[in-house]
């Protein structure tokens, strides 16, 4: 069973032909939002959609379940994308504005800075 703890909870995933799968249930349950409408909301999402997957899950007690499941790389996007009012997905969204904000500050003094100095070199 391979889990990693998210917000206190236990998160499941699965590699399959290298791709990382993570349950979307319990990453509902840990933020404090709806499953059942956000599986309805995947499966209509124009890009989401087309990528999510039922993938067997090892759960406790040696037991297996079909889960519904996204690829990491299209787990951060989902949740920063959710509208709910619970507190722990807003933390969560607050801390996602912030690492986007540190990835990308200053491209745009940088570029700015760039063409200024490219159009005093003409």
């Amino acid at each position: 069973m391979n889990i990693v703890k998210f917000n206190g909870k236990n998160i499941l995933y699965c590699y399959i032909d290298g791709v990382c799968w993570l349950a979307v249930k319990p990453i509902c349950e840990a933020l404090g939002v709806n499953y059942n409408r956000q599986f309805q909301q995947l499966k209509q999402h124009r890009l989401l959609g087309p990528v999510f997957a039922i993938q067997q899950m090892q759960v406790p007690g040696d037991q297996s379940r079909k889960m519904v499941c996204l690829p990491e790389e299209f787990i951060y996007g989902w949740l920063f994308g959710i509208y709910s009012n619970s507190e722990k997905l807003i933390n969560y969204q607050i801390e996602c504005h912030h690492v986007l904000y540190n990835h990308f500050h200053g491209a745009i003094t940088r570029r700015s800075k760039l063409y200024s100095e490219l159009s005093n070199e003409r």
